[in-house]
């Protein structure tokens, strides 16, 4: 997950609070939005929800300035379960004592910052199910999962060879699949992103690896639409859709969201 979640509202960071705005036209005034971010992941601990602000572009990203320290913030759990979460530092909210997230739970998020009311909701995914895997031209690996309802899944490679000390692995995922029509049990095909060329032979075809991701549903919209803010000459607007942020509010963005993970698997030969 930290392969790609990681980047997760990151670019939200460049493009709310890059310091280089030659792209962007001067009369265009600042418009300040709350970032939320949480990842929940499966039969780990929380770790905690992180509540910032975006910063004028003009402006240095400083989180001693983004932070916003006065979040009054819970989480509900399966629709009866409450738990109060308490700021600690760098903007980062969590419960009293250590949470074990629970898979197959729906975890909501309920905030107000400056009286207005924040909302999310997430499904904690259960593991990946992998049916096969398998080398396409040695270019890239694909995956066979076993779906589920409420869950879409992403794959990396690892490429670990000790003589040499090579080594290489994805830096996100190539797509993120889903089955149609949420079915249940459906056989879907994921891919990792290409192996680079020097990896690509007999040798290193037997130290590779992969995984699997799954995550609530609606981490797919996002990733189909992440690169919808990235910003062109005079214009704070991409052309397509708005990114698909899962967390509601007025100017609120941010991803609350629950992923799970297999083990780290050798391709099949």
């Amino acid at each position: 997950m930290k392969i790609n979640l990681l980047l997760i509202l990151s670019i939200v960071f460049i493009y709310f609070g890059c310091e280089d705005s030659e792209v962007v036209d001067a009369d265009l005034g600042y418009k300040e939005y709350i970032v939320v971010r949480s990842e929940l992941f499966a039969d780990s601990i929380f770790t905690g929800v992180t509540f910032t602000k975006t910063l004028p572009l003009e402006e240095t990203y400083d989180l001693s300035k983004a932070e916003l320290k006065d979040v009054f913030v819970y989480l509900r759990v399966d629709g009866v379960q409450i738990i109060p979460l308490h700021y600690t530092s760098d903007g980062i909210y969590k419960p009293l004592y250590n949470i074990k997230i629970r898979p197959k739970s729906t975890y909501e998020l309920f905030a107000k910052v400056n009286g207005k009311s924040i909302y999310a909701s997430t499904y904690i995914p259960e593991v990946p199910r992998i049916s096969k895997t398998t080398f396409h031209s040695d270019e890239y690996v694909e995956v066979y999962i076993e779906s589920r309802a409420q869950e879409c899944y992403g794959s990396v490679f690892y490429i670990a060879y000790s003589q040499n000390s090579y080594s290489a692995k994805s830096t996100d995922f190539h797509s993120i699949v889903e089955a149609p029509n949420s079915d249940f049990n459906e056989v879907i095909l994921s891919r990792t992103e290409e192996i680079p060329e020097q990896f690509r032979n007999a040798i290193y075809r037997s130290v590779t690896s992969i995984q699997v991701y799954s995550f609530d549903l609606s981490f797919s919209d996002y990733f189909k639409t992440r690169g919808n803010n990235q910003p062109i000459t005079n214009s704070f607007i991409q052309g397509g859709d708005p990114i698909a942020w899962n967390v509601k509010g007025e100017n609120v963005i941010g991803m609350f969201i629950g992923v799970n993970k297999s083990r780290i698997e050798s391709v099949s030969q």
